[in-house]
């Protein structure tokens, strides 16, 4: 189906990167809404996970967040529960930190692809991806019908360009 003329607006302007979360300070309202609209209840675990998770805009692993989660008295499992929740209804995104390992960020919900810094682990968001093309052709030959995509990119962000004296 071709895309509308909003939609087709929407791919000609110029995309910018964000950061993967809306500021420092996390927005508990947000995350009220967002567990509200999947008949789901803000408890004080999934407050906690989600004020430690913003406090990370690099991410933290799952044995991070237990260790950190573990001061506050929250258990294992429930970690791993919030963190499998959050990701499943997009409050987070799990990416491939600088050290390899699966690191889950504060998101937004939508369309979104994530820039990872190979140096540092900064990661940002960007929406512009190019791949409904790919998407239609991949469904015509195949008969699949595409649900998404997971995109992520890697580099190195501009300031661990400059400290490496790189350009």
């Amino acid at each position: 189906m071709p895309p509308t003329s909003r939609q087709a607006a929407a791919q000609a302007r110029p995309r910018r990167c964000r950061p993967g979360f809306a500021g420092p300070a996390p927005d508990f309202a947000a995350l009220a809404a967002s567990l509200a609209g999947h008949g789901l209840r803000t408890t004080a675990p999934r407050r906690a996970l989600f004020a430690l998770l913003a406090g990370h805009p690099q991410g933290i692993t799952v044995a991070e967040a237990i260790v950190a989660m573990r001061d506050a008295g929250i258990g294992q499992a429930t970690v791993y529960r919030t963190l499998g929740l959050f990701e499943t209804i997009g409050i987070i995104y799990c990416v491939h930190g600088a050290d390899g390992r699966h690191r889950f960020i504060p998101w937004r919900p939508g369309h979104m692809h994530a820039l990872v810094c190979r140096v540092c682990g900064q990661a940002v968001e960007f929406d512009a991806c190019g791949l409904q093309v790919l998407e239609r052709l991949l469904a015509s030959e195949t008969g699949y019908e595409i649900e998404g995509h997971h995109v992520e990119v890697f580099g190195r962000c501009p300031a661990c360009r400059t400290r490496a004296g790189g350009t």
